[in-house]
C-alpha cells in the first residue's frame, strides 16, 4: 500500500517493502521517492530556463521534397526565412535545435515545452504536427529560397556543407517526442521533456524534426527565429530541480 511505500521509501509503489531502509524523502531524480503521487516535489533550488529563438545556438530550417518548381525546393536552403513550413506527411517539414548549455549540471528536468506561433494553415484537415528526435547533425544556413543562393545549410538531401547526405532524406529521426494541433493566430505547445531529458543525460542534441500527419493537406506556417517580431519567435521553457 501507499503507507508501506512511504515507510520504505522506494521510487515506485510496486514491491516497495523489498527495500528496507531506503530514503523516505524526495530526491532530485525524476522519480516519486515517497510514493505520494508527485515527482521531486518540494525540492530546492528549482529553476526555469527559457531558451528563445533569438538566443545564440538556436537553429531552425525548412526542408522540402518538392521538385516541381523551376529550381527544385529539395535543392534549396531556407535557414534565413522568417517562417518554417510543413505540408503533407514529409513533403515539407522543418528542423529545430536549441542550446542547453545554460542548464545547470545535474539538473533534473521536470517539464519542457516548445512553443511555436502558427502564422497560418492552408488546406486544413485536422491540422496536427508530430515532433521527432533528430539523430544526425545539420547546419541551418542563411538562404531564404532555392533561387539565387547556393545552399549553405541543410536541404532535403544534404545536412549542410561538409556534413554529407542525410541517411534518410529530409532528416534522420528516432522516436516520436510530442504532437499538438495547429491553430492559426496562436502558439502551439509541444511537450518535449523526453528529448530534453535525453540530451541532459548525454544523448547528442541534434534537435527535433516536425512534420504533418495528413496526406495532401495542412500547409502550415510557424514563425522562425528570423521573424521580425521577437514576440512571435519560437521558444522553449524548461522547469528543473537540482540535487
Amino acid at each position: 500500500g501507499v503507507g508501506a511505500c512511504r515507510r520504505s521509501g522506494t521510487t515506485t509503489c510496486a514491491g516497495c517493502d523489498a527495500v528496507p531502509g531506503a530514503p523516505t524523502a524526495e530526491v532530485a531524480n525524476g522519480a516519486d521517492d515517497d510514493c505520494d503521487g508527485n515527482i521531486d516535489e518540494d525540492l530546492a533550488p528549482a529553476g526555469t530556463l527559457v531558451v528563445h529563438g533569438s538566443d545564440a545556438g538556436w537553429a531552425d530550417v525548412t526542408v522540402s521534397a518538392v521538385d516541381w518548381t523551376w529550381v527544385p525546393e529539395r535543392d534549396g536552403n531556407f535557414g534565413g526565412d522568417t517562417l518554417l513550413e510543413t505540408y503533407d506527411v514529409g513533403v515539407r517539414q522543418f528542423l529545430v535545435r536549441f542550446d542547453l548549455a545554460a542548464l545547470p549540471p545535474g539538473a533534473v528536468i521536470q517539464s519542457a515545452r516548445l512553443f511555436l506561433y502558427v502564422d497560418g494553415v492552408d488546406f486544413p484537415s485536422n491540422p496536427f504536427l508530430q515532433v521527432f528526435r533528430l539523430t544526425e547533425s545539420w547546419v541551418e544556413g542563411t538562404c531564404v529560397s532555392q533561387y539565387g543562393c547556393i545552399a549553405d545549410g541543410a536541404t532535403w538531401e544534404e545536412r549542410g556543407p561538409g556534413l554529407g547526405a542525410w541517411s534518410r532524406p529530409g532528416g534522420a529521426f528516432a522516436e516520436l517526442v510530442a504532437a499538438a494541433p495547429l491553430e492559426a493566430g496562436d502558439f502551439a505547445a509541444f511537450d518535449v521533456a523526453p528529448a530534453v531529458r535525453a540530451w541532459a543525460g548525454g544523448t547528442p542534441n541534434h534537435g527535433l524534426l516536425a512534420r504533418g500527419t495528413v496526406r495532401w493537406a495542412n500547409e502550415g506556417r510557424v514563425c522562425s527565429a528570423e521573424h521580425p517580431d521577437p514576440g512571435l519567435r519560437p521558444f522553449v521553457e524548461i522547469e528543473y530541480t537540482l540535487p
